[in-house]
């Protein structure tokens, strides 16, 4: 049951990453620095379905949605960042950037909160 759940986790992120989001222009990563040595990644990391399994609820909202492109980046090994941007031309804000690190227990954990721009009404 639970590989089913990886993998059907892993399918909708695929699906999601395909469903047109290439055309779109690239924005800044504005909540990355360059000295921080973030790769960006062509393709998703083996790890990706147990990264998605221990995201929160809110991580996996933005994932199963389309207000968001996604963009997956790796720093070293075990050290994973998700990059949201807002698809809209419009938008300038609304950046999240969570970052998925192992802990010493081998588990996946996100840290959320490190990164996020919020919008100023």
């Amino acid at each position: 049951m639970r590989a089913l759940t990886i993998g059907a986790l892993a399918l909708m992120l695929v699906t999601f990453l395909l469903g047109g989001c290439a055309s779109e222009p690239d924005r800044p990563f504005t909540l990355i620095k360059p000295q921080e040595g973030w790769m960006r990644l062509k393709a998703l990391p083996e790890e990706s379905g147990a990264i998605i399994e221990a995201a929160g609820e809110s991580t996996k909202e933005m994932l199963n949605g389309k207000k968001y492109k996604v963009t997956w980046f790796a720093r070293k090994q075990d050290d994973y960042l998700i990059y949201f941007q807002v698809r809209t031309a419009d938008a300038d804000c609304g950046d999240e950037a969570p970052e998925f690190y192992k802990d010493e227990d081998g588990r996946w954990v996100e840290d959320r909160l490190s990164r996020i721009s919020l919008c100023k009404h």
